[in-house]
């Protein structure tokens, strides 16, 4: 009581009300720093648990996978990683990353890589790299710095995954870019290359180069009696007979069907060319084996020569046709050289020229309809317009007699618009009639894409139909779509805009560049029929196929397949992702009249 006795007197009250202060301040002091110590911790068990999630990210990846320090040395690598290469973690970590590329790139080109991502914060590319074993391969890799707290790199990141199978697929479609399907041969595309580089030289030396133009005499008996299937083994062993008889030096392209071109370069004198067309002829005429059977063949060859019957590939091809014409009126089974003389062939396509610019205004011409089925539902799709010709005096034409003559002459403009204004009509009429969701196919030649008013006259066919553009398909080949990419992107674009549906077709026969294709605004590519005639018997055709499919759909693009014409055809297909197909198994090729009684009339009575 003495004690407290302080606390009585003069200013005791406000002693005691700092004594309880600061006994507060005290225990609010032990709370705070307890209060801190927690939070601290669960910080720290945040951080922890984000670490262990990152590795678990890390480490599961199907990528492969490398840290590195900011020099390069590997601090920790994933299980992809010792997947892709067949190196150990043991034997990666403190490496230096770069012992991975191979003697393909030079020895700076790590380094190169190193500095482009110390530069721009990344580095994104294709390499080759080697596996433990030696092996190479090509992956896709990606390098990132990783910057510290003052923006000095401190680590780099590398991530990569094995293309090998994109690169085998895209060698191969780029092979038979320039390869024909069923002999391996080079096509005409590849030997117009050749041909101007033989001219080229033969220039420079001052000497001759030939080129040879084959016919099978009579193939169409091989194939109308004993099928297809023996035609075509008829032909590989044909174009094994021309390789086996020429030099090494000359070259054997399969032009289509039964049709091949040789090409002869570094002649003294057109005497060489004339022994070398001798000695074919002579190798056509000896029997060939196929199968069981004995089967025998003559051939017609027309030769032309530079610098004499033209000064480049398409002057010498054209005339040595010419010439092998010649030497079919001449009884067959034997050469000519082209003469200036060779007017019938010429007069022929003059005629047949004149003909058909009256073919229009004649009524002559008329489309056909040829259906486009859903390969799941098996439903219509859409439709492809192709135009047919019924000429006074000849009949109904071959479309690839005079379509190749429109083309040359200029005449496919104003036909190409006919066709298109047509096929807007009758479409126009179906979705009046009640056929919905239904596109209308039409083909676009090189020439009316290249016409700086095609783009208006497509939407002025709209306009006149009044045809929404949805129900629009224009079809170009990928030799339209390569045929100068500025220009092409523009009138794509163009089209695109307009809300008209595109797609490329007969796609990998021609010689598409996939890094471009891929900036073309294309909704659809359709596989050409000589990749689906074998299906799915053929294990090189499936791959095709497939490979095809695939990356189309990796492009956002769908496919549909044209030549189907059977049922194995159809499942292999739809099993691999294609969502449409075309062909003789579905319908061959209809009048609108036909066309209207087959999907409009059962369509109207959904209704």
């Amino acid at each position: 009581m003495i004690a407290l006795s302080v606390f009585d007197g003069p200013g005791g009250k406000e002693l005691l009300d700092a004594l309880i202060l600061a006994a507060w301040l005290i225990v609010a002091g032990y709370a705070l720093v307890a209060f801190i110590a927690y939070h601290q911790h669960n910080k720290r068990r945040a951080a922890e648990a984000q670490v262990r999630l990152a590795a678990a990210a890390f480490e599961a990846s199907i990528q492969g996978m490398m840290m590195t320090d900011a020099a390069g040395a590997i601090l920790q690598v994933n299980a992809a990683f010792e997947r892709l290469t067949g190196y150990a973690r043991a034997q990666a970590l403190g490496r230096h990353a770069g012992f991975l590329t191979s003697t393909r790139h030079d020895p700076g080109f790590f380094q190169r890589v190193f500095a482009a991502a110390e530069e721009r914060g990344y580095w994104e590319g294709e390499m080759w790299n080697s596996r433990a074993n030696g092996d190479l391969f090509p992956a896709f890799m990606t390098l990132s710095a990783v910057r510290g707290a003052r923006g000095r790199t401190v680590n780099y990141a590398m991530s990569f995954v094995d293309i090998s199978e994109r690169k085998q697929a895209e060698q191969r479609i780029r092979h038979l870019a320039y390869h024909d399907l069923l002999t391996d041969l080079p096509n005409r595309a590849l030997m117009g290359e050749r041909v101007g580089a033989a001219i080229e030289r033969a220039r420079r030396d001052g000497r001759k180069v030939a080129l040879l133009f084959v016919d099978l005499d009579r193939f169409k008996n091989v194939n109308d009696s004993l099928g297809h299937v023996v035609g075509d083994e008829l032909l590989r062993h044909c174009a094994a007979r021309l390789l086996a008889t020429l030099r090494t030096a000359d070259l054997v392209g399969r032009q289509g069907g039964d049709e091949f071109a040789v090409l002869l370069a570094d002649l003294a004198d057109i005497e060489d060319a004339a022994r070398i067309a001798a000695k074919l002829v002579e190798s056509v005429r000896r029997p060939f084996v196929v199968g069981s059977r004995e089967l025998r063949l003559t051939c017609s060859i027309g030769v032309a020569v530079y610098p004499e019957n033209g000064a480049n590939f398409d002057t010498l091809l054209q005339n040595s046709d010419s010439a092998m014409y010649a030497a079919k009126e001449a009884g067959r089974d034997c050469f000519r050289f082209h003469s200036l003389e060779m007017t019938r062939r010429a007069t022929w396509r003059l005629e047949l020229e004149n003909d058909l610019r009256r073919a229009v205004p004649a009524n002559q011409l008329w489309l056909a309809y040829h259906p486009q089925i859903d390969l799941k539902s098996g439903k219509l799709a859409g439709c492809e317009a192709l135009v047919r010709w019924r000429h006074p005096a000849r009949g109904a034409m071959n479309p690839a007699e005079f379509i190749p003559v429109a083309e040359d002459s200029g005449i496919i403009v104003s036909l190409g618009e006919w066709v298109l204004r047509e096929a807007c009509r009758d479409r126009a009429r179906w979705a009046a009639a009640g056929l919905a969701g239904v596109r209308v196919g039409v083909n676009v030649s090189s020439v009316q894409f290249r016409d700086p008013a095609y783009v208006g006259s497509v939407e002025r066919a709209l306009a006149d139909a009044r045809l929404p553009a949805a129900l629009l398909e224009l079809e170009v080949t990928e030799s339209v779509i390569m045929g100068g990419f500025e220009h092409v992107v523009a009138t794509l674009e163009a089209l695109g805009r307009l809300g008209i549906h595109l797609s490329v077709d007969d796609f990998g026969t021609g010689y598409s560049s996939l890094s471009y294709l891929k900036r073309f605004p294309v909704d659809k590519l359709k596989i050409d029929r000589s990749f689906v005639i074998e299906l799915p018997g053929d294990s090189e055709s499936c791959a095709i196929a497939s490979a095809i499919i695939g990356l189309a759909h990796g492009l956002g693009m769908r496919v549909i397949a044209e030549g189907v014409e059977n049922e194995r055809q159809v499942a292999f297909l739809r099993d691999a992702g294609c969502e449409e197909g075309q062909g003789y198994f579905y319908s061959a090729p209809l009048a609108a009249a036909e066309f209207e009684a087959r999907y409009l009339a059962p369509a109207l009575a959904q209704r």
